[in-house]
């Protein structure tokens, strides 16, 4: 009997429910911090939206200063 291929893991995203075998988190970025947020894991696609979106919008100051 030849050796068992292991399925590689499926994951899916907390925004759109798209499965994927990897997801992504900002978590620091300048002018970003999310340490203090409940972990929201995307798909690429989503996190590049999610991205763009943040870094479209003005500068704020960090709530947690």
């Amino acid at each position: 009997m030849g050796k068992r291929t292991p399925k590689p893991e499926w994951f899916v995203c907390e925004t759109c429910g798209k499965q994927t075998r990897a997801l992504r988190r900002d978590v620091l970025d300048e002018h970003y911090n999310a340490l203090g947020k409940t972990p929201l894991w995307n798909c690429e696609e989503c996190y590049q939206q999610k991205r763009r979106e943040r870094l479209s919008q003005p500068d704020s100051p960090d709530p947690s200063s």
